[in-house]
């Protein structure tokens, strides 16, 4: 599965997603490689988009810095040097942290429900899908977590903050045994929340989130 894992297209997108939504989740969910050069006929011919929907779609990714423009050359997909993914990193778990606390005071049983049902969708996923199904499962039960929290900007920076970084080449999601620890630590956070220990939950994060740099 490790080959598998290094480069793999998961399900065409629904054809009334958005072409930025489509463009943004298939840089994110590595379909184009870090500092790829993206071809406006390739695009054009990849979505079924016109020439002008694409160059809106490239401005508008390059806008929120999941694209880089180099004048006179185009488009290409954000490098993120190891110590600016480093410092991200750091932002984030910071935010994450903050977001943890507010999460364990007003957490319901219902949403913990929820989370535990994302933990098993991803674990599902993990045995059964491809890795951009994966990485969507995985991204889902984030976000709905730290969307939980009840502070709006707290999770908007967060989930801006994970999409920068994501993917790493330097990430457990390339192997196999990383994927199943993530989804094994998705479980031990829900238990967590259900338990309100905020320092339990702030120590899985600490090590689901840097678990990349010790690969």
């Amino acid at each position: 599965m490790d080959q598998e894992l290094a480069r793999q297209t998961g399900p065409a997108a629904e054809e009334s997603e958005p072409l930025l939504e489509r463009m943004r989740r298939d840089i994110t969910s590595s379909q184009f490689r870090r500092g790829e050069w993206l071809r406006l006929a390739d695009l054009e011919q990849r979505y079924g988009a016109t020439r002008n929907e694409v160059r809106k779609a490239l401005a508008a990714l390059a806008a929120m810095r999941t694209l880089e423009h180099v004048a006179n050359y185009g488009y290409r997909v954000q490098v993120i040097d190891s110590r600016r993914e480093q410092d991200s990193r750091t932002a984030r778990f910071v935010l994450e942290c903050a977001g943890a606390e507010l999460l364990v005071e007003r957490v319901t049983p219902s949403e913990i429900a929820l989370l535990r049902g994302l933990a098993e969708a991803f674990q599902d996923r993990v045995e059964n899908g491809t890795l951009s199904e994966i990485d969507d499962a995985n991204h889902a039960f984030h976000r709905e977590m730290i969307e939980l929290c009840g502070n709006s900007v707290i999770s908007e920076l967060v989930n801006d903050l994970r999409d920068r970084v994501r993917p790493s080449v330097r990430t457990p999601w390339s192997t196999h045994k990383g994927i199943l620890e993530s989804a094994s630590e998705h479980y031990h956070m829900v238990d967590a929340i259900a338990a309100r220990d905020v320092g339990k939950l702030k120590e899985i994060l600490r090590k689901h989130m840097f678990k990349w740099s010790r690969t």
